[in-house]
């Protein structure tokens, strides 16, 4: 109890200290404001809690830069103008539209986590409407600017309905706010993970082990894809516009990123031990046959070989959607543990009345200090996995009520997985 405890602690310090820069990477955010400021017309700049920007302006007016901000008075009514904006957004956690104190409609769209603001967008400089010249000319002899040109450069401010206006800062909130979240979440799970991997020697069993993750991973999964479909949705969006064009590519990438995050918490959610499954009458083998097509296509591709034997079983109670990836993961384990030309073979047969799949490799076998840990989270020795895949299979076999067995030496490595028979 005490250690988790300190876990919770340590997490509520670090959103207490958190910064908007720890969260949000600024060169694709100053990419996304400066394109979002140019194709709908009005100006925006990103700034920490303490109001200092972390962007550079854009789009700002010749109105605002050459001219309200010219003079102490003018800087001054504006700094005031955009203190009461932000902290009216940061009351309410959502956009605000405002007149400034020359006139122009600006909007503050606050950046908050889990409920503690870290940052705003400004922007704005934009008008509704022909702007009144009798009205400028007076803002321009109180701040002291020349009439004629005060009077010139808001003639040139960017005229958006309202409607236009509140929409604009509701996509920089719910983009920035996406982002944001995401990457605080991913630190939560980097974090979760050093603590669970600093602990795993003092752990008794591989099953409480993966409780630990499962339990972790089905209280965060959802909460991470909420926004990252909310992310998702907008870069399709932009991705579709001509004024993004030159950008489609990073769009791309950025999806696919988001999407092969989506599929890493998937494999976390799998690890959770009261994990919903749909139980049904069915034959193994139909499932292996069924696979046997894509793992074929598989082997080719690595330039390696798939065998099958497949006996005579009995019918046995199982989710079939988590006996197909059991088999894919320990299929692949095994073609990635052979070099070129492997093999590996799927065997099925029944002993005692027990239903016996078993996956044999000819690679090298499995390191002696490798297999005492078989069945850790995130333990892997390739250069680019998630150390999920084994833990999955063990976690898919508890919850058929299966045991796992492993036999490795110089020669190969044999899994066999061993499903009771059906009682009833």
């Amino acid at each position: 109890m005490v250690q988790v405890y300190e876990q919770d602690k340590r997490q509520s310090d670090d959103i207490n200290n958190i910064k908007l820069t720890d969260v949000i990477d600024l060169k694709f955010l100053q990419r996304f404001q400066d394109d979002f400021a140019e194709s709908v017309g009005l100006a925006s700049v990103t700034v920490d809690v303490n109001g200092n920007p972390i962007t550079t302006p854009s789009r700002y007016t010749r109105f605002c830069m050459d001219y309200t901000h010219s003079t102490k008075c003018g800087d001054r009514r504006c700094a005031e103008s955009h203190r009461k904006g932000g902290e009216e957004a940061a009351r309410t956690g959502k956009p605000v539209v405002y007149e400034c104190h020359a006139g122009l409609i600006d909007f503050a769209a606050p950046i908050i986590l889990e409920g503690q603001l870290i940052g705003t967008i400004l922007g704005g400089q934009i008008v509704t409407h022909t702007p009144p010249e009798e009205k400028y000319r007076k803002f321009a002899q109180e701040i002291g600017v020349n009439e004629e040109d005060y009077v010139n450069a808001v003639n040139e401010v960017t005229i958006l309905t309202p409607k236009r206006i509140e929409a604009a800062a509701n996509v920089l909130y719910n983009v920035a706010n996406s982002l944001s979240k995401i990457a605080y979440h991913e630190r939560k799970l980097i974090k979760a993970t050093d603590v669970l991997n600093s602990n795993l020697n003092q752990m008794s069993a591989t099953m409480e082990r993966l409780n630990v993750v499962g339990e972790m991973a089905a209280s965060i999964g959802h909460e991470i894809r909420n926004p990252m479909t909310t992310v998702r949705g907008y870069l399709q969006l932009f991705q579709s516009k001509n004024d993004f064009t030159k950008y489609h590519d990073h769009f791309g990438v950025m999806i696919d990123e988001l999407d092969r995050a989506n599929s890493i918490i998937t494999e976390y959610l799998s690890l959770a031990k009261n994990k919903a499954v749909t139980m049904n009458i069915g034959n193994i083998n139909d499932v292996i046959q069924s696979l046997q097509p894509l793992l074929q296509a598989d082997a080719s591709c690595r330039g390696q070989q798939l065998f099958t034997d497949l006996g005579r079983i009995p019918d046995n109670t199982f989710d079939e959607k988590e006996i197909r990836q059991l088999i894919l993961n320990l299929v692949r384990n095994g073609f990635e543990a052979t070099q070129d030309c492997g093999e590996v073979t799927i065997r099925t047969y029944e002993q005692s009345g027990t239903i016996m799949v078993s996956i044999k490799d000819n690679g090298t076998g499995i390191p002696d200090e490798v297999m005492q840990k078989l069945g850790t989270p995130f333990l892997t020795t390739k250069e680019n996995g998630t150390g999920l895949g084994l833990p999955i299979c063990y976690r898919i076999a508890e919850r058929h009520g299966a045991r796992i067995l492993v036999d490795s030496a110089s020669q190969g490595t044999t899994i066999t997985v061993m499903f009771k028979p059906d009682t009833g």
